[in-house]
């Protein structure tokens, strides 16, 4: 007899990752058409409104994007791929993409700025 697993729940499908920035790139550009290839930058865009889509971005599919990161991936289907992988990242307990390998997490400061 097979047993059929079940399917593994991902937060947001890769597309509509893909239609939820190239919304918010839409909304930030005030763009009414561009590929999913096109970069931000060439696009008008600039660290202002790079970090409005970012907020915006986080706010829809719950993911934090580093300022580094969007930068390095200035196309949507870039991004897509960066945020789909963090989610399952984040869905599977990881922080693979969250800091560098090897590297320790970070420890909480003190907001009266003594040492932990």
């Amino acid at each position: 007899m097979v047993s059929e697993a079940e399917p593994t729940q991902h937060i947001s499908s890769r597309d509509d990752v893909r239609d939820t920035i190239g919304r918010v790139w839409k909304e930030v550009l005030r763009l009414d058409e561009f590929g999913y290839g096109d970069n931000f930058f060439e696009l008008g865009g600039h660290s202002l409104t790079a970090s409005q889509a970012i907020s915006r971005i986080a706010r829809a599919l719950h993911v934090e994007i580093p300022m580094a990161d969007f930068f390095e991936r200035p196309t949507v289907d870039e991004l897509a791929e960066f945020v789909t992988r963090r989610q399952d990242s984040v869905t599977r307990g990881e922080e693979a993409l969250t800091r560098p390998a090897g590297a320790a997490p970070a420890a909480p400061t003190p907001r009266n700025g003594a040492s932990a």
